[in-house]
């Protein structure tokens, strides 16, 4: 319940007597490195993963992908698309969209991340929940690499685990690139503590 203070021809006053309900931001902090889908998918994705709580977006060129980055309006509107997930969401922040990068690039924004999560359509093992068992205590950041809808190859899976990157299997399904960002999202997000009221 709010009370008017004061008001004046630029100015309005309010007196909350009850904390305002908010939804705090993850104390984990995830970077999405999704490699480019075809058509609208990474509207999707940016939409979807904003309103599940990811931190940042960084679209990845990789070998396999078959979409192409020429247009910078593409990022003007998925900009736009993360600032509105976020208000339709209640976030207290509008998660970035980086600039397309390619793999190699994308490696310096990768050492900050404590957890560097790689889901591999080849890897047999370790499972997502081996993993993630007891990964996430002392951890602030992680970053999540989804290969494009070809698969990534297999060199640059061994680069990924070149540089500390976790290579594991989401199971015996292939997800689309699509899902799989969204299915690792929700289960870091539930892992962390994050889909409760705290």
């Amino acid at each position: 319940m709010a009370l008017v203070e004061s008001v004046s021809k630029s100015e309005l006053l309010l007196c909350f007597k009850e904390p305002l309900q908010t939804a705090p931001e993850p104390m984990l902090k995830v970077t999405l490195y999704q490699a480019l889908p075809k058509a609208a998918k990474m509207e999707t994705v940016i939409q979807k993963c904003v309103e599940l709580g990811v931190h940042a977006i960084c679209p990845l060129i990789m070998a396999r992908c078959v979409a192409e980055y020429s247009d910078t309006k593409k990022l003007t509107r998925w900009r736009r698309i993360a600032k509105e997930a976020a208000m339709q969401s209640g976030r207290l922040i509008v998660p970035e969209v980086a600039q397309p990068v390619t793999l190699d690039a994308a490696k310096e924004r990768m050492a900050v991340d404590e957890l560097l999560l790689v889901p591999y359509e080849e890897a047999k093992s370790p499972g997502f929940k081996d993993i993630l068992r007891g990964a996430l205590e002392n951890i602030s950041r992680a970053g999540v690499v989804i290969g494009p809808e070809g698969g990534m190859e297999p060199d640059e899976a061994k680069a990924l685990a070149d540089i500390g990157g976790k290579i594991l299997s989401l199971g015996p399904r292939i997800l689309r690139t699509e899902t799989a960002g969204l299915c690792v999202l929700s289960a870091l997000m539930y892992e962390a503590g994050e889909m409760q009221w705290r």
